[in-house]
C-alpha cells in the first residue's frame, strides 16, 4: 500500500473509532499498530489520528444534536438545555472544564454526546480536543514504539480490556446520574444574592 493509501486508511479507521459512541478501543492503539507495521512517521500518524478523531467526535456530537432530544424524557431535555445555557454563559470555566475532562482518563464520547444534545457550540471543545489528542498521540505512539514487545498482548484484536469497559460503563452511569439532577434549580440556588 502507498503512503497516501495508508494515511487515508488510518484516517478512515480513526474516524470510525471516534464516531461510534461506546466500547471502541483507544485510538492510540490503532495508531501504534500502524506505527509498528508501516513506515508512516509517528508525527504523520499522530496528526492524521488527531484530525480524524476530532472529525469523528464532531460528527458524533452533531448526530446527537440532530437526533438526541427525540429519545430523551422531557425532564432530561430541560436539564440538558440548562447545562448548555450555563456553559454558554461561563465560557472561561467551560474551557477549563473541557481541558481537564479531556486530559483525564474519561472517555470523551460522553462529553461530545452531551454537548451535541445540549446544542453547545462545538468549535472550542473540538479545537481543545485536537490539540490534546495530537500531543497525546505523539507521546503514546512514541512510547509504544519504545516498549513494543511488552504491548503485544494489549494490541491483539479483541473487544477491549476489562478496565476499559469498566471505565466506559462508569462514564455512562455518571452521564445518566447527571441527567437526574434538576440543573436549573441547582444553578438558581447557587446564584450569589
Amino acid at each position: 500500500m502507498t503512503l497516501a493509501g495508508t494515511i487515508l486508511l488510518v484516517f478512515a479507521l480513526t474516524l470510525v473509532l471516534n464516531v461510534i459512541p461506546v466500547f471502541m478501543p483507544p485510538t492510540w492503539m490503532l495508531l501504534a499498530w500502524f506505527s509498528f507495521n508501516t513506515d508512516v512517521p509517528v508525527l504523520v500518524l499522530a496528526a492524521t489520528g488527531a484530525v480524524a478523531a476530532m472529525t469523528g467526535r464532531g460528527l458524533l456530537a452533531l448526530g446527537f444534536r440532530r437526533l438526541g432530544m427525540r429519545f430523551l424524557p422531557e425532564r432530561w431535555q430541560r436539564n440538558i438545555e440548562e447545562l448548555g445555557r450555563q456553559a454558554g454563559q461561563r465560557k472561561q470555566a467551560s474551557l477549563v472544564a473541557y481541558v481537564v475532562f479531556l486530559l483525564g482518563p474519561f472517555p470523551s464520547e460522553q462529553l461530545f454526546i452531551a454537548m451535541g444534545i445540549a446544542q453547545t457550540p462545538l468549535v472550542v471543545p473540538l479545537l481543545v480536543f485536537l490539540c490534546i489528542r495530537l500531543i497525546g498521540y505523539l507521546v503514546w505512539v512514541s512510547t509504544a514504539n519504545v516498549v513494543a514487545m511488552s504491548l503485544q498482548d494489549v494490541l491483539r484484536p479483541g473487544p477491549g480490556s476489562t478496565l476499559g469497559i469498566v471505565i466506559q460503563v462508569v462514564s455512562l452511569l455518571l452521564l445518566f446520574a447527571a441527567m437526574q439532577i434538576d440543573w436549573a434549580k441547582w444553578f438558581r440556588e447557587r446564584k450569589p444574592a
